[in-house]
């Protein structure tokens, strides 16, 4: 019999077995509904997930938007918590989130780049990832925000908590890697409430990134390059 919770709590996973062990291991499973979105690891992940008996679901697609629709859609409650897995980001910020939403807001952002957050860019010279975040926070800013809202900094950190419901009626893209975004523009555009909290990021302690910065920061731009010239069209 399915255990109805009031919160549930999805964990992304493409070979995080290392972050997923850790996450599980301190994570209050008393609190939250928690099932995996995987990508179809091939480190041993979906073996723990069964010996644990964890829930899980393995993408039939690995590209990012399809993972948050398998999650929505997953998801026991109306309330939905998105974490990665990969020992950058405190834990505790899933309850920080878990307590905003239960405050009433539509969508809860995290930030890295707000005082008292922390990029793993911070302490570089050069700072590309950090920089380019930071423009589409300007560009999204300028083409989206109305008076009486408040600005997103982060548009790309993909740990997060919304509303299903409200989720739903955005109708972010099946395919593609711009879901975190769209969903930034959307909560503007349609005028639903939302806040940031900001985080402290560090660097990854194993394994490499699943979204390589040039590759994955083009197919942005073409988003919003299109995103832009429909809305100025329309």
């Amino acid at each position: 019999m399915k255990v109805k919770k009031k919160i549930d709590l999805c964990l992304f996973s493409f070979n995080e077995l290392e972050g997923l062990k850790y996450t599980l291991k301190y994570i209050n499973k008393k609190k939250f509904n928690i099932f995996v979105v995987d990508a179809n690891s091939n480190d041993g992940t979906i073996e723990f997930l069964k010996k644990k008996k964890i829930r899980f679901y393995i993408q039939k697609f690995k590209d990012y938007n399809s993972a948050y629709l398998i999650a929505s859609k997953k998801s026991y409650s109306n309330k939905l918590i998105i974490f990665h897995p990969k020992k950058t980001i405190s834990i505790k910020t899933v309850y920080l989130i878990k307590q905003k939403l239960f405050q009433g807001f539509d969508f809860v952002f995290t930030t890295r780049m707000l005082k008292l957050g922390d990029n793993e860019e911070d302490s570089k010279i050069l700072k590309p990832r950090k920089w380019f975040v930071l423009f589409l926070s300007i560009v999204i800013d300028i083409i989206y925000r109305k008076k009486n809202q408040n600005k997103i900094s982060d548009p790309l950190h993909g740990i997060r908590g919304f509303d299903i419901r409200k989720f739903r009626k955005i109708r972010i893209n099946k395919n593609g890697v711009t879901a975190d975004l769209e969903m930034c523009m959307m909560a503007m555009k349609k005028n639903l409430s939302f806040i940031e909290i900001p985080v402290k990021e560090k660097s990854r302690s194993y394994g490499k990134t699943n979204f390589p910065a040039l590759k994955t920061g083009s197919r942005i731009l073409i988003f919003l390059f299109f995103s832009i010239i429909k809305k100025i069209l329309n």
